[in-house]
């Protein structure tokens, strides 16, 4: 569900963005807040992020590379497939790569 997801949101962004789509991907994927705004309408508008602006004055949001300032990925599967996609600049990528993607970020934090 997660690729399928983002796979639609790539070639929704493809429109907008043309063959610069994986590298405007892959700054999305590393900060959110500073993603193109029409990417994260995009997003929002999917299910794939979230606005978090009204949580900063409710409680101290927690650091985790999914979790902007303003705006945060739904799920964290969203944010390392997505990063794990730009890189490769590929639809085509197996579970096993989101799952070292993710390890190497928690190993390295």
């Amino acid at each position: 569900m997660v690729l399928e997801k983002l796979t639609d949101l790539v070639e929704k962004a493809r429109k907008a963005f043309g063959e610069k789509v994986w590298e405007e991907l892959e700054r999305t994927s590393t900060d959110i807040d500073n993603a193109d705004i029409d990417l994260k309408n995009l997003m929002l508008e999917k299910n794939i992020a979230i606005s978090t602006s009204i949580a900063e004055k409710i409680s101290e949001m927690p650091r985790e590379p999914w979790i902007g300032k303003r705006y945060s990925y739904q799920l964290p599967a969203y944010h390392y497939t997505l990063k794990v996609m730009a890189r490769k600049k590929s639809y085509e990528i197996e579970f096993e790569e989101i799952i070292r993607e993710t390890i190497s970020w928690h190993r390295g934090a």
